[in-house]
């Protein structure tokens, strides 16, 4: 999933005396970072750097450090392992920026759940730089660039990112059973719920650490049956549970179910959610369940809720391709303009780690691998686990 050189307590002698640099290029955190202690034991750092080249120039992104506020290394990007996790504007994949063209590079690495947490991250950023013209042409499109610049390279210092101390919070399971599959999830390189959305002129991730649930059957399989009936998901309907105590602040219903198998056409991003509940779960979280069966919502604005009570049921309405449950946990109700926090739950037990999705959308039953099973507590589920709640 993640290539990076393990972490490390080298001290780098350079990092505190490098030379300034103009470059023309401007390299930028969006949003803080929020560690969240893994089912794998491992603290994850998840955060993304925007990059804008203000130059004439093209300029390729050659090599990424992450450094500790004393120098220390935790993780480097360089090559095929860089490009993959970068972003040009247009949506291409790749490490080279054109003229007045901007981008994104989607970070992730581990440190031991023993080792202390930077209060800042600082990152060597090296670039190579050519004109348009030596590199054969205007280069005006992220699709027209060349793969490989032979330019002036440099290096800087900088880019840096805070990390939030604030432990993540800890709830309760918001459904029950075994079999639930973390869909989305954290932390691969790309997943849906890390695209960064321009909001009201400002950037924001509001999903980073959310989860789809979906349920496996006894056979590791979603569904039976025909693939667009709601009936052939077992799981559909199912109660969805409070994970805290809490007040409720935004209940939405009235959202038709949508048809299983495809998106849905015509859908708005005011309407992705759907059905849904924002709960505050105080100290400014804000916890959002999406997707619910219309009518079945039990609450309204200005209930107060208790962990475990049942709020609505399972459904497929919204910006969904099966039924599931939405869950997120961010720093306002909002489902675009909240900063994504970090969740862990109490207590689940892990039965092992889908090999492959594809199968699944198929009908047919999944493979697990079975070695990364057992009791976890206080922990977040990564993305392609299979975990029960009790």
């Amino acid at each position: 999933m993640v290539a990076f050189t393990s972490y490390s307590k080298s001290i780098l002698s350079a990092a505190e005396g490098e030379r300034d640099v103009s470059n023309g290029v401007v390299v930028r955190p969006i949003t803080r970072v929020h560690p969240v202690l893994g089912a794998d034991d491992k603290v994850h750092l998840v955060y993304e750097l925007e990059i804008v080249n203000h130059s004439s120039m093209l300029v390729s992104v050659d090599h990424v450090e992450a450094l500790g506020p004393r120098g220390e290394r935790f993780a480097e990007f360089a090559d095929n392992a860089l490009a993959r996790r970068t972003v040009v504007s247009g949506g291409e994949k790749g490490s080279i920026f054109g003229p007045s063209h901007s981008g994104y590079i989607y970070l992730d690495f581990v440190i031991p759940a023993s080792s202390a947490i930077p209060a800042t991250i600082r990152h060597r950023i090296a670039l190579t730089s050519q004109s348009p013209a030596e590199a054969g042409g205007g280069h005006n499109a992220a699709a027209d660039l060349p793969t490989r610049l032979t330019g002036q390279s440099q290096s800087f210092l900088g880019a840096e990112v805070m990390v939030d101390s604030t432990p993540a919070v800890v709830v309760s399971a918001p459904l029950r059973g075994p079999d639930w599959l973390v869909a989305n999830g954290c932390c691969d390189v790309f997943y849906p719920h890390r695209t960064a959305l321009a909001i009201n002129g400002t950037l924001s991730i509001p999903e980073k650490f959310a989860i789809d649930f979906v349920r496996l059957d006894r056979d590791h399989r979603l569904f039976s049956g025909r693939i667009e009936q709601l009936s052939s998901y077992a799981y559909y309907g199912i109660a969805v549970y409070s994970v805290a105590d809490g007040t409720v602040v935004e209940v939405e219903d009235g959202a038709p179910e949508q048809v299983p198998g495809g998106a849905p056409p015509g859908m708005t991003l005011a309407a992705a959610g759907g059905n849904h509940v924002f709960v505050d779960l105080g100290n400014g979280r804000y916890a959002l369940y999406a997707h619910f069966q219309p009518g079945s919502i039990r609450v309204k604005a200005g209930d107060r809720v208790r962990r475990g009570d049942i709020l609505a049921k399972l459904g497929n309405s919204g910006n969904t391709t099966n039924p599931h449950l939405h869950f997120q946990v961010g720093d306002r109700p909002s489902f675009l303009t909240s900063e994504a926090l970090p969740f862990v739950i109490d207590d689940f037990a892990s039965n092992g780690v889908v090999t492959g999705l594809g199968v699944l959308l198929e009908g047919r039953p999944a493979t697990l691998d079975k070695t990364a099973t057992g009791r976890h507590l206080r922990q977040l589920p990564l993305e392609y686990s299979v975990v029960s709640f009790y």
